[in-house]
């Protein structure tokens, strides 16, 4: 569904917010690549506690320094 609401001309230039299921940094950039412009986390923070979180933004700095990334706007420019 993201991917179809973001790719939609009319819609393209509107914020999206991914959420649900999102339990690891994989999972967060999954939904940064499909469209999303950030995500939220509520269910595994109460779970897991909020370095979840932490170990979110860890994991997405890697991989956005592996790719060469600076921005999550680079998320929907790659090519």
């Amino acid at each position: 569904m993201l991917s179809q609401i973001g790719g939609d001309p009319e819609t393209a230039h509107m914020p999206l917010s991914g959420i649900g299921g999102i339990g690891t940094w994989q999972d967060a950039a999954e939904f940064l690549l499909l469209g999303a412009s950030g995500v939220q986390v509520c269910t595994a923070a109460m779970h897991y506690g909020y370095r979840i979180v932490e170990d979110m933004i860890e994991g997405l700095q890697n991989y956005m320094r592996e790719n060469g990334w600076c921005t999550l706007a680079d998320f929907k420019a790659r090519p």
